[in-house]
């Protein structure tokens, strides 16, 4: 199970991946993808 949590700005999006088995945080960032 995973909760994706994302940031305000569309730009430069901030995610935070949490791991319920794991118990582990992970945060990343998406770049910008002109699509």
């Amino acid at each position: 199970v995973e909760v994706r949590v994302y940031g305000n700005d569309p730009q430069s999006i901030d995610r935070s991946t949490y791991d319920l088995e794991t118990d582990k945080i992970t945060i990343f960032r998406t770049q910008k993808r002109d699509n």
